[in-house]
């Protein structure tokens, strides 16, 4: 994994190397883009030189004393602390670099529980960059998914990142950092991680887990750059996911002219909601790889679909003439939309039923023809 984003490496590299590097910078992109991975490797960057290879294995086994890592838990006591899931961190770290906040929540069993970084966490990063480098160099404090920050953690860090102690850097990963506190966004160097390519995914799949050359391009392929949801495709089977999207398409053209199918859609997210929340984040994510296929097929590029559903007898080329310019954003930010919710722990049954709903209408969205 050295070799993502090598472009990007270069312009860090260059920027480290001429001190132009902020002390304070944010990485935004998905989790699945590799941003956790490539904040480590600019962390061990600033920490150690290329020739130090004492350092650089402490740094690649989170054991060097000056590289202090923060991230969302739950609250399991009063003043509970990032520390106090330390050992599960570092197991985390190391064996899913691409991982999210579900799969940070399951790896904790922490289904239940609410995960944010806390006004008590703030203290005790401030108290510890507050003290010397134990190695008399640098200090690094790695913030994982810095978003979820509440609001009082965020007042209570701005201030230390603003004017942070003599050599004391921050890397802040982000997957929306949109979210994050304006002021704090004002004082970080944001940098956007873009997607993998396809061939670095393939890469990935193939040395790191062992897949057969071909799947691995095949999965690769349809997941966008993002290894974590190259995981997902590899690892479960769609066809209940089909049966279920189906399900809802006969019933969206159905309600056009029956309002009573809408107890069927309800019937539907009940259905949706007594899945795992890591499940349900999958069968959105194949949803919206469904419409874009379905957008492919109405604009003749049918030779670009891989997924078409096709079980029950389903009409496949008949479905996608409905998928087109004009409500296709519509649909995929409504699909991301649920998603973002199911990570921040809402009512399944509600989600499921607004989107069931809210897609209804867009399917049946019609696209208008200029006159040329």
């Amino acid at each position: 994994m050295e070799n993502l984003h090598s472009d990007l490496k270069k312009q860090l590299t260059n920027a480290i190397g001429n001190h132009k590097l902020s002390h304070a910078i944010i990485l935004n992109g998905k989790s699945g883009y590799g941003t956790l991975a490539l904040a480590h490797w600019v962390a061990k960057g600033l920490l150690c030189s290329p020739e130090d290879k004492k350092c650089t294995h402490k740094v690649d086994t989170l054991q060097h004393a000056d590289y202090h890592f923060s991230y969302p838990f739950p609250k399991m006591k009063k003043n509970s602390i990032s520390d106090d899931f330390g050992k599960e961190w570092k197991t985390f770290f190391t064996s899913q670099p691409f991982g999210t906040l579900i799969d940070w929540m399951d790896f904790l069993e922490a289904e239940k529980k609410q995960l944010f970084i806390s006004v008590d966490e703030s203290i005790n990063i401030i108290s510890k960059l507050n003290l010397r480098s134990y190695e008399g160099g640098k200090k690094i404090m790695l913030i994982w998914l810095a978003e979820h920050m509440n609001v009082s953690t965020a007042n209570k860090l701005l201030k230390l990142i603003e004017e942070p102690p003599a050599q004391t850097h921050f890397i802040l990963v982000t997957e929306n950092a949109d979210k994050m506190l304006p002021t704090i966004l004002s004082r970080c160097q944001l940098v956007q991680v873009p997607r993998l390519s396809d061939e670095a995914v393939a890469d990935i799949l193939i040395k790191t887990y062992e897949v057969d050359e071909k799947k691995a391009h095949f999965i690769a392929h349809k997941s966008h750059g993002d290894v974590r949801l190259a995981l997902q495709n590899l690892n479960h089977d769609t066809q209940d996911f089909e049966i279920l999207l189906i399900d809802w398409v006969r019933n969206a053209f159905k309600a056009k002219k029956d309002a009573s199918v809408l107890l069927q859609i309800s019937d539907w997210s009940l259905e949706l909601a007594n899945y795992s929340r890591e499940k349900q984040k999958q069968f959105i994510q194949f949803c919206i790889e469904v419409f874009r296929q379905a957008l492919l097929e109405n604009y003749a590029a049918g030779e670009l679909v891989y997924q078409p559903l096709s079980l029950n007898n389903f009409k496949w080329a008949n479905f996608s003439k409905f998928v087109h310019s004009e409500n296709i954003s519509l649909i995929i930010e409504e699909l991301n939309q649920a998603a973002l919710q199911i990570e921040r722990n809402g009512n399944s049954k509600i989600i499921f039923l607004d989107l069931g709903i809210h897609l209804i209408r867009f399917i049946h969205k019609k696209e208008s023809h200029e006159i040329t």
